[in-house]
């Protein structure tokens, strides 16, 4: 019996086996490996991660997204939670920033830059009564704290910044910037109304991914798994704005399952 397992047979490993080339007159810029994921949803690279809980959040889906493919986001969480893991990949893949941190025209100097250190932002808008009547950057207050710190903000923000309306395109907002030699851009309502911002920063992010996989309005796309009978789960997804609705069951042959679809 020691003999016997002593007597073993080989075995192999993948770096132990090569796949000796074939000749090929196809060049690596003629592959076309774009591919569908439904009739309304392409994909630049046929990959697409699984909705399992160890593996697809909106971090998973975003990069996905970003790569030119889409991933499903989990339902092992409540429905309000899906819906949030959502938005996260919808407002990653925007270019306007819609959750704006703003400060009041009647904020100290000591009160903004207290702001934007706690929380690492390099320029805030000015409001009044919602509307915009500045901008204020680390620029801005370089150099006068603590000095002035008791003034009013707007004795050192920029007054009249340039704005741009909701409409304007990536490419147009990019070379404003360059041109006007700013690094934030508020977007306005027609009666000046704050509606987002757009950065420098932002803008060059989105240039980083040129096969990313958008919706109609330039947002990220995303999919998202329900239970087969989750009617509510799946309408609280679709408001929130899913491409996508994946029927998640174990058992996807059951009649029962193909119904519901």
């Amino acid at each position: 019996m020691y003999t016997e397992k002593l007597d073993m047979q080989t075995g192999f490993t993948f770096d132990d086996v090569l796949l000796i080339p074939a000749a090929s007159s196809v060049e690596p810029n003629q592959v076309n490996v774009k591919s569908r994921f439904s009739k309304n949803v392409n994909l630049s690279i046929p990959l697409v991660s699984a909705a399992m809980d160890t593996v697809t959040t909106s971090t998973m889906a975003i990069a996905l997204a970003r790569a030119g493919s889409i991933g499903v986001i989990h339902r092992n969480m409540t429905p309000e939670r899906e819906v949030e893991e959502v938005k996260l990949v919808k407002r990653a893949g925007e270019f306007i920033e819609r959750d704006v941190l703003t400060v009041s025209s009647d904020a100290t100097v000591a009160d903004v830059h207290y702001l934007m250190r706690e929380r690492n932002i390099g320029g805030l808008p000015v409001l009044e009564d919602n509307k915009i009547v500045g901008i204020v950057s680390r620029r801005d207050l370089r150099g006068i704290m603590p000095s002035r710190a008791s003034e009013n903000i707007c004795t050192v923000m920029t007054r009249n910044p340039i704005t741009v309306d909701a409409s304007v395109k990536l490419e147009s907002a990019l070379e404003l910037m360059y041109t006007k030699k700013v690094e934030r851009l508020p977007v306005v309502s027609e009666d000046n109304s704050l509606l987002g911002i757009i950065t420098m920063q932002d803008l060059l992010e989105s240039q980083q991914y040129p096969n990313a996989n958008h919706d109609k309005d330039g947002k990220l796309r995303v999919a998202a798994a329900v239970g087969p009978f989750d009617i509510p789960r799946a309408k609280l997804l679709d408001e929130a704005g899913v491409d996508v609705i994946i029927s998640d069951c174990a058992h996807g042959h059951n009649l029962n399952v193909v119904e519901s679809v």
